[in-house]
């Protein structure tokens, strides 16, 4: 009799361990792993390296995209396009069409005197890195166009191996050099290349049609202002050159220390402008409909750039960034600096001090909010362009948002892009142009720069999410049948209809073969025809329980 009711009993315990076993869904991680996995080697065809596994499933409910211009909604193929030196001078693009390269030009058709034409040769060919960037690659092949050997004139104007060179950085948006041997110029010769605005507030002078050199009166730096503007709403980047012949006391300054107060000095006035370039980059000509897009499938696209806030509005217009409306709105579009001093920086909440002047925290250790969120919560529907951004600018963008409670992509391609890339809840790098410390930040490599790789990685990532969806549905709705029908059962005939090893083998099936099945469906553009799903939505949404309850009683 002991050895019936001890029978009886282990087979109760028997089938108690099958419905538990069935009750929870053990296959959730091998579904969400599987999903994942296909997902990261697809996606790889579309141009995306995965880094960070989870970053593909979290693109999926991103709502902004902080994206950079250059490069990755323009094709980072620069040509300078028009000259102001004393006069507006258009270059023409003409391709020779037995070499394959832009055609020869020659100095004299454009400008009246030598001064212009060895100034900019000598501005260019000397005041530029080694490694350069897209701008600067655009300025060398005008001088290159115009018969410059850059080997011999750096030879000749930066003897020796101790070049004092000033380089640029996001912060000084300018860059200089001290040449020496320069016909007539009594000692050394500083030339300054950077960002117009920047250049032409430290010039007294400048440079006429005739190559005589004028004062820089009230009037001149009216018309000045206009060249620049009217460059900058043809979508140009205006950079302007200058130079200034120095004393032996002037040359002090170290090239490994651009901020020490020697240069400061020397920089801050007594320039000779030069001229003013306008550079070109076009819009890649998928980009506008890529951003028309994620804004439908409730994405919000914010330009941060580097280039004068009227040159970022003409090209986030072309991008539909903005609307025609909203160029000039001085809420839609922003220069960082003022951005930074609006909101006022960033509050430790550690220490309650600002970062990083006053607080003395280890980085680990800071909670990071924005200083004043309730100026930053008016500007943020609107703000859409945040022109000559500094990294700071940037960082403290993402940090708002974040704070905010929205889920944050950033897409960066230099040294300074690293902190806002670790800061997003998705860093994109640009695989192409790129630095190392760059690609180290972020969770995901684009591997062609361009905007719409973003796009496609937004489709995948609601993709993983609505995989991991259809498997938990599919598998809580065979466990509501499974457990009630065992349940039922055993109620009223006092014997389990489904036995322990048939309850494991339709666990079994359903754990692994599901998630194969379900967990590997490619992504359809449809998927982008829906807002994105909110940081705190449950995974079970209150649709997928009418489902699973309809089906399980059907």
């Amino acid at each position: 009799m002991v050895l019936v009711y001890l029978k009886k009993l282990v087979g109760y315990i028997i089938i108690g361990v099958a419905i538990i076993v069935v009750a929870v869904p053990e296959g959730l991680p091998l579904a969400v792993m599987i999903s994942l996995a296909y997902s990261i080697e697809r996606m790889l065809r579309d141009a995306n390296d995965v880094k960070r596994l989870a970053s593909c499933e979290i693109m999926g409910g991103a709502n902004n995209i902080c994206s950079d211009k250059t490069g990755t909604l323009t094709l980072n193929m620069m040509k300078v396009t028009n000259v102001w030196a004393g006069k507006d001078i258009t270059i023409p693009q003409n391709m020779d069409k037995a070499t394959g390269e832009m055609t020869k030009l020659r100095w004299s058709d454009f400008f009246r005197s030598e001064s212009h034409s060895d100034n900019i040769g000598q501005g260019i060919a000397c005041n530029t890195a080694d490694k350069t960037g897209a701008t600067d690659r655009a300025m060398v092949e005008l001088v290159q166009r115009m018969g410059v050997d850059i080997g011999e004139m750096r030879a000749k104007y930066l003897p020796g191996e101790n070049k004092i060179r000033f380089p640029f950085s996001s912060k000084r948006k300018r860059m200089s050099t001290v040449l020496e041997n320069v016909p007539g110029c009594a000692y050394k010769r500083i030339h300054i290349k950077g960002a117009s605005e920047i250049v032409k507030a430290c010039c007294s002078h400048y440079l006429n049609a005739d190559g005589s050199v004028v004062e820089i009166t009230d009037e001149i730096t009216s018309h000045l202002d206009n060249v620049i503007e009217t460059y900058a709403k043809q979508a140009l980047r205006t950079i302007a050159l200058g130079y200034k012949d120095i004393q032996p006391n002037e040359n002090g300054a170290r090239h490994d220390e651009p901020e020490h107060d020697d240069i400061k000095d020397i920089e801050k006035s007594g320039f000779t402008l030069v001229c003013i370039l306008g550079i070109m980059d076009i819009v890649r000509p998928e980009v506008p409909d890529a951003v028309i897009q994620v804004q439908k499938a409730g994405v919000t696209v914010r330009m941060v750039t580097g280039d004068n806030i009227v040159t970022a509005m003409a090209i986030a217009h072309q991008c539909h960034i903005i609307a025609k409306e909203e160029i000039g709105d001085q809420r839609a579009c922003m220069e960082g600096p003022v951005f930074y001093n609006l909101i006022g920086g960033l509050l430790c909440r550690t220490c309650n001090k600002k970062v990083p002047l006053d607080c003395k925290c280890e980085p680990e250790e800071r909670v990071e909010e924005v200083f004043d969120n309730k100026t930053f919560r008016e500007l943020q529907p609107r703000l859409k362009v945040l022109a000559r951004s500094r990294p700071e600018d940037k960082y403290l963008l993402v940090t708002g948002l974040r704070q905010n409670g929205d889920v944050v992509a950033v897409t960066g391609d230099g040294t300074n892009d690293a902190p806002a890339l670790k800061k997003a809840d998705v860093g994109f790098a640009m695989g192409k142009t790129g630095t190392d410390v760059c690609k180290e930040a972020a969770d995901i490599l684009i591997q062609d720069d361009s905007f719409t790789s973003i796009v496609k990685a937004a489709m995948w990532g609601r993709n993983v999410y609505d995989n991991i969806q259809r498997f938990l549905q599919f598998q809580l709705t065979v466990n509501v049948v499974a457990l009630i029908t065992t349940f039922i059962g055993s109620c009223i005939t006092k014997e389990t209809p489904l036995k322990p090893i048939q309850l494991l083998w339709v666990n079994l099936i359903m754990d692994s073969l599901a998630a194969l099945a379900l967990a590997t469906e490619l992504p359809k553009p449809s998927l982008l025809d829906r807002m994105p799903q909110n940081r705190d939505d449950y995974i079970v949404a209150r649709k997928m329980i009418k489902h699973i309850l309809g089906m399980a009683i059907y």
